[in-house]
């Protein structure tokens, strides 16, 4: 029997990107990316983001991100492996919670907190068990990339595969895993409606979760230089554009401005493609024309959730706006995510 302890601390926001791999790799090992990237970049889309005015611009209800976002604290409780026994040897604690298939939580969570069971049934191997309730009929909206977010489909639920256990553990059953916002704004303590669950407030959690990340994706060290090379890349632009050779060449400053992304870490790395794939998607011409959030717009409002300051003089804050901005819309713009990605795995070798 192992025995489990309670850890009152929300490993989703705030957290860096290796500690929420770490916590949620048991319940999603199919996972590359953190599950919360996923369910809101899923979310965004099925709610019609991409199609949707003011898209990552425009705030949704702060009372209602306030109240989601206590909800997804509440799933990434954490429990830690504290000791384990041979049942036989603990036959003095034996009880309806006890043997080699269960865990038993000494100390469970305050009472009220959220869904946590009081003790955890030891999964066999689900993999190819299509009646697992992780299981959906429903594909991914990125199908294409999903190299870079590992396989999984929508809804997505809780999928452990090994009765082997980490370190770390969430007991969360899957009956009362979120399928969609939807789902966990009926759960809301506050008087909500249907209609303030949309694409904006998909939008919203999601910057909300970028920008309390731990560290941002894009490393403070790095970040002189992504603005250096962006300035230089936007007179290569320019002069691309006016020249008509729209195309470039391997070497000029927009490629060495891209190909940054190949000095970010691995993990923070695939995090930051799979963003930017998704820029790329709201930035299409036939979505920007409805949502009237072109490359340039989305760099804007996204820009500041990818970089920190390493200064507090207000000059010098200001005067980075305008290349952290630049440096952001060029990914969108130019960026081949498909190709970083062939690059990404090959690096990971």
């Amino acid at each position: 029997m192992f025995h489990k302890d309670f850890i009152l601390k929300p490993c989703v926001f705030g957290s860096s990107l290796e500690e929420i791999m770490q916590i949620q790799s048991y319940e999603f090992p199919h996972l590359k990316l953190p599950w919360i990237q996923l369910f809101l970049t899923e979310e965004l889309i099925r709610l019609g983001g991409a199609r949707t005015e003011g898209i990552l611009r425009v705030s949704p209800d702060l009372d209602m991100v306030t109240e989601i976002r206590c909800q997804l604290e509440k799933l990434f409780e954490v429990f830690r492996v504290v000791y384990g026994c041979d049942p036989e040897t603990c036959s003095n604690n034996s009880d309806e919670t006890s043997g080699v298939d269960r865990l038993r939580i000494v100390r469970s969570p305050p009472s009220g907190w959220s869904y946590s069971t009081r003790s955890l049934e030891l999964p066999t191997d689900t993999t190819n068990d299509t009646s697992y309730p992780g299981r959906s009929h429903s594909s991914a909206s990125f199908p294409e990339i999903s190299q870079l977010t590992g396989e999984y489909s929508w809804p997505l639920l809780p999928m452990p595969s090994s009765a082997v256990l980490p370190e770390y553990v969430l007991l969360t059953p899957a009956s009362h895993w979120p399928r969609n916002l939807m789902d966990m704004m009926k759960h809301c303590a506050g008087e909500f409606s249907a209609h303030q669950v949309d694409a904006h407030l998909a939008a919203g959690l999601l910057k909300l979760w970028l920008r309390e990340l731990a560290e941002p994706l894009i490393p403070a060290e790095l970040q002189p230089l992504c603005l250096k090379t962006a300035c230089e890349a936007e007179m290569c632009e320019s002069q691309n554009i006016r020249s008509g050779n729209m195309e470039g060449t391997r070497a000029d400053p927009i490629q060495t401005c891209c190909q940054l992304v190949r000095k970010i870490p691995s993990l923070k790395r695939r995090s930051l493609l799979h963003l930017i794939f998704l820029l790329q998607h709201l930035s299409k011409r036939e979505h920007a024309a409805v949502s009237l959030m072109d490359p340039r717009n989305l760099a804007t409002v996204i820009a500041p959730n990818l970089m920190r300051a390493g200064t507090t003089d207000p000059r010098e804050l200001l005067e980075n706006i305008r290349p952290q901005t630049l440096f952001v819309r060029l990914l969108i713009t130019h960026l081949d995510v498909e190709l970083e990605l062939s690059q990404l795995i090959t690096d990971e070798r």
